[in-house]
């Protein structure tokens, strides 16, 4: 139980940026609109995952670091 919430709490300290945050961070990369989003732990820092549909209906993945608000991937699914 004391090793999780050590855990717990390291992960607390990896959140620099918010959800909010992190979704101006993937807008600013790809114009569009956010129709889902999921959060991921990667290597013990959590990294925000947003699919934005722009203007031409095509859908992308952005992937941002919640530690250092990075974006980490882009990806395009057409």
């Amino acid at each position: 139980i004391i090793y999780r919430e050590i855990k717990k709490n390291n992960l607390k300290f990896n959140i620099n940026y918010s959800r909010s945050e992190a979704e101006k961070i993937a807008l600013a990369s790809i114009n569009g609109q956010i129709v889902g989003y999921r959060i991921d732990l990667e290597d013990g820092i959590l990294e925000y995952e947003f699919k934005i549909k722009d203007g031409n209906n095509r859908l992308y993945e952005v992937k941002v670091n919640s530690k250092y608000g990075a974006i980490t991937d882009i990806d395009y699914n057409g």
